[in-house]
C-alpha cells in the first residue's frame, strides 16, 4: 500500500448490529474505496474477511463475519485512504440454533459441511444441532482453514497484495485447497513467529485433527444406520418393479401396434371432418398475424400518408422526426414488406427534398426561413451544400435586381421623363422592358422587380438610389445575416459527396474566403450601378441645377441607408467600397453645388432691374452684389454637409489631395463668374451705344436706351431709364463693392467652415477682380470720351491727319481718343 492520497475510510453504520459467525454484514460509511480494486482489507474483530467482502459503492460494502464472540471492531483499509476508523461495534454470539425452517443468509464457500447430529442420550434424531461432547477449538475456520484455537494466537495476517510482492508465485494459503503452498501459508499467518511458536502451532493442528467430533462422517453414519438401511431397501424394491414393467411391455408389443393403427385412423378421420374448419382457422390465424403486423408496424405503414399530410400543413419538423425514426428502424430491415414500404417513404422524402430546394432558391427569402430549410436539407443528407447554394442564388438575385433598376432608370432617361403612371406592373417590365437572364427564371418564374414604386414621379437617378437603398436595408441585410451564420459554422454541412451534379464551386475548404468573395462581388455591383446611373444622369442632361438638388437628395438617402446597415460587423474591404462610393457622390455633389452657383450667378444679368441703393460710403449699387453674396454663401454652407463626414464610413474630403487642389479652384470659378456677368452687362451697354450711332444724327433719339428687351419691357411699365454712362458706372461700382465687402465676408465664411487653401482662393479672386475692374473702367472712360469728342470729330479730321487719331491706345492712365487727350 502506497502513501494515502485521500481521506481515510470511516464506518458509520452496520446492519445487523449483532449476530453469529457467518452473518452477512452490510457496512455503510464514507470513503470505503473508490473502486473494488481500491478496497484492500476488511477486518472484523482483528480477522481479515476481505475475501468475502463485496464492494458496491464508496458508501456501501458487505462482508461475512468470522468466528469470534463479544464486541468486534470493524476496520476498513483502502489503497487511497489507508487504515480507517469505525463509529460502531458489532456484537457476536457463538451459540446458534437452526431449525428446519430457519432462513440462512449465507452458505460458506468451504468443502467442510456440518452434518446434523442427534443428542448422545437418545438413539434417534432430536432435531437439535447442539453437539454433546464437542471439544472447544476442534472446528476449523472456513475462511482460513485454521483451528479455532489457533486464531487467537496469530497476529494480523499479511494482505494478499503484500504477499504477492514478497512471494510472487501461484498457490493458495487455504489448507483445504488443492494448490496449497506452505511457504505462502507461513508468510501470511506466521511471518513474525519463531521456532517455538511454530512447534506450538504444530501441536494445536495435531490436536485439532485428532479429536473426533459429532460432525465427523463416521459418527453421522453410526447414528443414522437404521435410516440408511431403510432407504436401501426402498430403492431395491423400486428397481425390481421397473424391471417387471419393462418385461411386460416387450411381450404385449402386438397390442400396441394395433392400438397405434386405430389412433392413426381416428386422427385421419378427425382431420377429414374438420378440414374446412381447420383451413378457416389457419386463414383466420394468417389474418390475425397480418393484423398484428400492421398494428405492430402501423407507424411505418402510415408514414407515407402522414408525411404528405404534414408537408401540406407545413409541419416540417414532424416530417423529419418521423423519417429519421423510420430510417433508424427499417433502413436495414430483412422483411420484404417492410423494405417496400420504406422505399415508398424514401420516394416521398426525395420529393420533399426537391420541394425544399425549390423553396430555398426562390428569392427573396428571409434569413430565418432559409436557415430552417437549410437545416432540414442538412438532416436529409442531400448531395450538395444547401447553405452555399442559397447564398449564391441570393447573390445572383440581388445583382439581377440592381440590373433591373439600372435598366428602368436608363429607359426613363432615354424617354426624357419619369414614371408618372400609378398603373405599374413589375412583371410586365420583366417581359417587355427588361431582358431577364435564364438564371432569374430558374430562381423564381413569378418574380417581379421589387420597390419599383420608388420610380413613380421622381427623377430616374433618385428612383434608382431609393430602390437600391431599400434593397440594401431589407434583403442585403438578410443576405449578410445568412452569410455570417454560414461562416460561423451554424449551417455546417459535412457531407463529402460530389458537387458535380449542381455544377457549383464547393466552399468546404475555406468558407470564409468564399463568402468574402461573393459578398465583395455583390457590394461592387451595388457601388458600380449607383455610380454609373449618377454619372449617366449628369452626362445626359443640360439642367445641372436641378440635377444637383437630386444628387443631394440621393446622398441623404444613401447616408440614411448606411446608418442602418451593420457595417461595423462587415470586413474592411466591404466598408471601403461603401466609403469610396460615398466619397465619389460627395465629390460630385460639391462640384455640382459650385457649378449650380456659377450658372445661377451667370443668369443674374437678366434679373438686373437697376434698382439703386445709395449710401454715403459706397455710393450706388444695384441688387446684383447682394444676390451674388447670398448664392455663394449658401453654396459654402451646402458644401459643409458634403465635405465633412456624417456617417461612420465617411472621411473628410480634404483627406484627398485631389480635393485640396480642386475645392478652392471650384469655389473661385463660381465666384469669378460675377465678373463675367458684369462684363456682359457692359457689353449690352456698348451694343446699345453702337445702335445709337447707326441712327440719324439729327434725331433727338441718338442717345436712346442701351438696355435689352427685358429692360425695355420695364421701361414700358413706367420705370425710369438711366443713361448708358451711368449704367457702366453702376456696373463698375458693383464690382468694386463686391471686392471690398462681399468677397471679404465670403472669405471669412470660407475660413470659418474649415475649408482649405483660403490664401490661394483670395489670390485668385484679387487677380480676377483687378482685371475685371480695369476692363469695365476702360469701357466707361471710352464711352464718356466718345460722347464728349463726337461734336469735334469732323473739325479735328480737317486739321490733323486722320492716321494719328483713328486708333485708341492707353498709356499711363491717359487715353487718346480721336486726337483728343483726356486726363482721368
Amino acid at each position: 500500500m502506497g502513501k494515502p492520497s485521500g481521506p481515510a475510510p470511516q464506518v458509520n453504520g452496520i446492519s445487523p448490529n449483532q449476530g453469529t459467525p457467518g452473518t452477512k454484514l452490510t457496512i455503510r460509511g464514507e470513503n470505503l474505496g473508490n473502486t473494488a480494486s481500491d478496497l484492500l482489507h476488511v477486518f472484523i474483530g482483528g480477522i481479515d474477511v476481505g475475501r468475502s467482502a463485496q464492494w458496491f459503492s464508496p458508501k456501501k460494502l458487505t462482508a461475512i463475519t468470522p468466528l469470534g464472540e463479544g464486541e468486534l471492531e470493524i476496520v476498513v483499509v483502502t489503497d487511497s485512504g489507508g487504515i480507517g476508523t469505525a463509529a460502531v461495534i458489532y456484537r457476536q454470539n457463538m451459540l446458534r440454533v437452526v431449525s428446519p425452517q430457519t432462513v440462512v443468509t449465507y452458505w460458506p464457500e468451504d468443502d467442510r459441511r456440518v452434518a446434523p447430529t442427534s443428542g448422545s442420550t437418545s438413539g434417534g434424531s432430536s432435531g437439535s444441532t447442539v453437539a454433546v461432547g464437542c471439544v472447544p477449538g476442534a472446528e476449523l475456520d472456513h475462511s482460513t482453514g485454521l483451528p479455532m484455537s489457533e486464531l487467537s494466537r496469530i497476529s494480523m495476517p499479511l494482505s494478499d497484495s503484500a504477499l504477492r510482492e514478497i512471494y510472487p508465485r501461484s498457490g493458495s494459503v487455504h489448507l483445504a485447497d488443492k494448490d496449497f503452498n506452505p511457504v505462502m501459508f507461513l508468510l501470511k499467518f506466521y511471518k513474525n513467529s519463531n521456532f517455538n511458536d511454530l512447534l506450538v502451532t504444530v501441536k494445536n493442528f495435531r490436536q485439532s485433527m485428532g479429536q473426533e467430533g459429532p460432525s465427523e462422517p463416521v459418527n453421522v453414519i453410526r447414528t443414522n444406520l437404521v435410516l440408511i438401511f431403510r432407504c436401501l431397501d426402498g430403492m431395491d424394491s423400486l428397481r425390481r418393479r421397473l424391471d417387471n414393467e419393462k418385461k411386460s411391455i416387450e411381450t404385449n408389443n402386438s397390442n400396441d401396434l394395433r392400438l397405434e393403427s386405430i389412433l392413426y385412423d381416428t386422427r385421419t378421420l378427425g382431420h377429414r371432418l374438420f378440414e374446412d374448419i381447420l383451413k378457416r382457422r389457419d386463414r383466420g390465424d394468417s389474418i390475425k398475424n397480418a393484423i398484428s403486423v400492421l398494428q405492430r408496424y402501423q407507424f411505418l405503414f402510415n408514414l407515407p400518408h402522414a408525411i404528405r399530410t404534414n408537408i401540406s400543413k407545413g409541419d416540417y419538423n414532424l416530417v423529419l422526426n418521423d423519417y429519421l425514426r423510420a430510417k433508424s428502424l427499417f433502413s436495414n430491415s430483412d422483411a420484404e414488406v417492410l423494405r417496400r414500404v420504406y422505399i415508398d417513404v424514401e420516394n416521398v422524402v426525395a420529393k420533399f427534398s426537391v420541394m425544399l430546394r425549390k423553396q430555398l432558391i426562390s428569392m427573396p427569402i428571409d434569413c430565418d426561413d432559409a436557415r430552417h430549410k437549410i437545416g432540414y436539407l442538412t438532416q436529409l443528407e442531400v448531395d450538395y451544400d444547401p447553405g452555399w447554394l442559397c447564398l449564391t442564388y441570393f447573390k445572383d438575385w440581388l445583382i439581377d435586381q440592381l440590373r433591373n433598376y439600372q435598366r428602368i432608370s436608363h429607359q426613363d432617361m432615354v424617354d426624357g421623363n419619369s414614371m408618372k403612371s400609378k398603373q405599374f406592373d413589375g412583371s410586365n417590365i420583366i417581359g417587355n422592358l427588361l431582358s431577364v437572364d435564364s438564371k432569374s427564371s430558374v430562381m423564381n418564374p413569378d418574380s417581379f422587380i421589387l420597390f419599383a414604386e420608388d420610380f413613380y414621379g421622381v427623377p430616374p437617378m433618385v428612383g434608382m438610389v431609393k430602390a437600391v437603398c431599400r434593397l440594401l436595408t431589407t434583403h442585403v441585410i438578410q443576405f449578410w445575416r445568412l452569410g455570417t451564420a454560414y461562416i460561423s459554422g451554424q449551417l455546417n454541412y459535412n457531407n463529402q459527396k460530389s458537387y458535380d451534379k449542381l455544377d457549383q464551386t464547393s466552399s468546404t475548404n475555406d468558407p470564409k474566403a468564399a463568402w468574402l468573395q461573393i459578398n465583395l462581388e455583390l457590394v461592387h455591383s451595388v457601388s458600380n450601378h449607383m455610380r454609373d446611373i449618377v454619372l449617366e444622369a449628369f452626362s445626359t442632361t443640360s439642367n445641372e441645377t436641378s440635377l444637383t438638388d437630386h444628387l443631394l437628395e440621393c446622398i441623404k438617402e444613401y447616408r440614411q441607408c448606411c446608418s442602418s446597415l451593420p457595417l461595423s460587423e462587415m470586413s474592411s474591404e466591404i466598408c471601403d467600397i461603401f466609403a469610396k462610393l460615398a466619397y465619389d457622390l460627395r465629390k460630385l455633389a460639391v462640384r455640382g453645388i459650385f457649378l449650380r452657383a456659377q450658372l445661377t450667378i451667370e443668369t443674374l444679368q437678366i434679373k438686373e432691374r437697376w434698382d439703386v441703393d445709395l449710401t454715403d460710403t459706397d455710393g450706388g449699387i444695384t441688387k446684383l452684389p447682394l444676390l451674388y453674396e447670398d448664392i455663394i454663401a449658401d453654396s459654402f454652407i451646402l458644401c459643409e454637409d458634403q465635405v465633412f463626414p456624417r456617417t461612420s464610413i465617411e472621411k473628410p474630403l480634404f483627406d484627398s489631395d485631389e480635393l485640396q487642389e480642386r475645392f478652392p479652384e471650384w469655389s473661385g470659378i463660381g465666384m469669378i463668374s460675377f465678373i463675367a456677368v458684369s462684363q456682359r452687362l457692359a457689353d449690352q451697354i456698348e451694343h446699345t451705344v453702337q445702335r445709337a450711332h447707326g441712327q440719324d444724327e439729327s434725331s433727338n433719339d441718338n442717345q436712346q436706351s442701351w438696355i435689352d428687351s427685358g429692360v425695355n419691357n420695364l421701361r414700358n411699365s413706367g420705370q425710369n431709364i438711366i443713361s448708358q454712362a451711368r449704367g457702366l458706372l453702376l456696373v463698375l461700382n458693383n464690382v468694386e463693392w463686391v471686392a471690398c465687402h462681399a468677397n471679404y465676408r465670403l472669405l471669412n465664411l470660407y475660413k470659418s467652415l474649415g475649408y482649405v487653401a483660403v490664401d490661394r482662393l483670395k489670390a485668385t479672386l484679387d487677380e480676377a477682380w483687378d482685371e475685371g475692374r480695369k476692363d469695365i473702367c476702360s469701357r466707361y472712360v471710352k464711352l464718356r470720351s466718345e460722347w464728349l469728342c463726337l461734336p469735334l470729330q469732323s473739325y479735328l479730321l480737317n486739321l490733323l491727319p486722320s492716321e494719328r487719331y483713328i486708333n485708341t491706345k492707353k498709356k499711363d492712365d491717359i487715353y487718346l481718343i480721336n486726337g483728343m487727350f483726356l486726363l482721368i
